[in-house]
């Protein structure tokens, strides 16, 4: 019979998950990657908070043992995510260049819910109307007496441009109404393969539905529908959003050494006479290390049959690779009553709550020291998918400066005028000689 749900054992990790999660934003290399993860950790636990105590009341208080099931299953896969967004925080930390780049490429909004968030000023036309920024095409209020073929009255958004039909396409284009979003869209198409991320690739934004179908038939105005719903999910699935003039110049700033990087925020020291209440990454290695490496007396044969070595190395793999597995605060390791309980606490904690979200080492996410220079091309790639969008005075239209031409610094010319002088004058020399 499978142990009763203990809901204050539940809300014990949550609020430590809760504060490793703050602590391991706090210690980012970037003010901007801090501010908004710290303010999406909050928002996130916050908004589940009230879905929690539900499922945790029907958890712990259910009659039904399917309700009780799926309310445990939920509350746990909730916490292994939790644990997998803790454990790409601590490796972009440790400088892994995998998690370090997805997690500024999530502050500054090229994936994730800050980029929707940055969508939703280019979907706003530029007259905005009374009912909301995306409006579709009403429908006639009347039906027509005699049905015909009228792509009018097709509910699609209001984003594309009425359809111009040729003998072989309904082609749709970018209602220049979004003025912003066509010109982010025009840009992204001019720069082409120039960017780094395939998938945000754009070839063409125009929309072509063929005017047969396979029976040689007018496209059904159901499936024009569908065709342009997809396409304009898909457009937004590729648009580049601009960043705020703000964040833009200061990525810009750092990204071409204008501004002096601030360097990695300096860790707190944690007075420790004995073990931890709560583990981080860096006592989980040092624990796991020491009993990789030591040898078992006849008196530990418990925790060797009850946790092996594969154990071990299982919840080694979750764990970024540290430089330094140890300190001068680790000396509670050397008691080994205390370490092999604490061992067994965490290989039980680890195996249990994480053991299906394993991660699969990747040697590109490895440690590495942050330095001023790896901080400027991590800084640098993330510029190069950053727009900026800014009025033109002159045309009254929208200008759209591409983060791949701002990230490249113009060469110095000034060291190369010796050489083309000395050019000059073998020229002229050999120019006389042949006179």
């Amino acid at each position: 019979m499978p142990a009763a749900f203990n809901a204050a054992d539940h809300a014990r990790k949550c609020l430590q998950l809760y504060r490793s999660l703050l602590r391991a934003c706090s210690y980012l290399p970037d003010s901007v990657a801090r501010n908004h993860i710290h303010r999406h950790i909050v928002y996130r636990f916050r908004n589940y908070n009230s879905r929690a105590k539900v499922l945790v009341a029907v958890a712990a208080q259910s009659r039904s043992w399917n309700e009780r099931k799926d309310a445990e299953e939920t509350l746990q896969t909730r916490l292994g995510k939790a644990q997998a967004s803790l454990r790409t925080l601590e490796k972009a930390n440790a400088g892994g260049l995998l998690s370090l780049q997805y997690v500024l490429r999530w502050a500054y909004g090229r994936v994730g819910k800050r980029r929707f968030e940055l969508l939703k000023p280019l979907l706003e036309p530029d007259t905005t109307p009374g009912n909301g920024s995306i409006t579709t095409r009403p429908a006639l209020s009347e039906p027509p007496q005699k049905r015909g073929y009228d792509l009018a009255i097709v509910p699609i958004s209001d984003i594309f441009t009425p359809p111009k039909v040729s003998r072989e396409h309904i082609v749709y284009d970018i209602s220049p109404k979004y003025s912003k979003l066509r010109a982010i869209i025009l840009a992204q198409v001019n720069l082409g393969k120039l960017l780094p991320h395939s998938e945000r690739v754009l070839r063409s934004y125009l929309l072509k539905i063929p005017t047969k179908n396979e029976w040689n038939r007018p496209m059904p105005l159901v499936r024009v529908k569908n065709f342009a719903n997809k396409h304009y999910a898909w457009l937004l699935e590729k648009v580049l959003p601009p960043l705020p003039d703000k964040d833009w110049l200061w990525l810009y700033e750092l990204a071409t050494g204008t501004r002096k990087w601030e360097g990695v925020p300096k860790r707190r020291k944690r007075v420790v006479v004995q073990h931890p209440e709560k583990y981080s990454a860096r006592d989980l290695e040092s624990i796991l290390h020491v009993g990789r490496v030591q040898s078992l007396s006849p008196s530990e044969q418990s925790t060797r049959s009850q946790y092996s070595t594969d154990d071990v190395e299982k919840v080694l793999g979750r764990l970024p690779q540290s430089l330094h597995h140890f300190d001068s605060k680790d000396t509670w390791l050397e008691d080994s009553q205390l370490f092999e309980q604490s061992k067994s606490n965490v290989l039980e904690e680890e195996l249990n709550v994480g053991g299906q979200f394993a991660v699969t080492r990747n040697s590109s996410d490895d440690p590495h020291t942050i330095t001023e220079r790896y901080m400027k091309r991590q800084l640098k790639a993330i510029l190069v998918e950053c727009p900026r969008l800014s009025k033109d005075k002159q045309t009254g239209g929208w200008e759209v400066t591409s983060g791949i031409f701002a990230s490249k610094e113009a060469p110095d010319t000034s060291t190369l005028a010796p050489l083309f002088d000395m050019m000059e004058l073998g020229t002229s020399a050999r120019e006389s000689v042949a006179r």
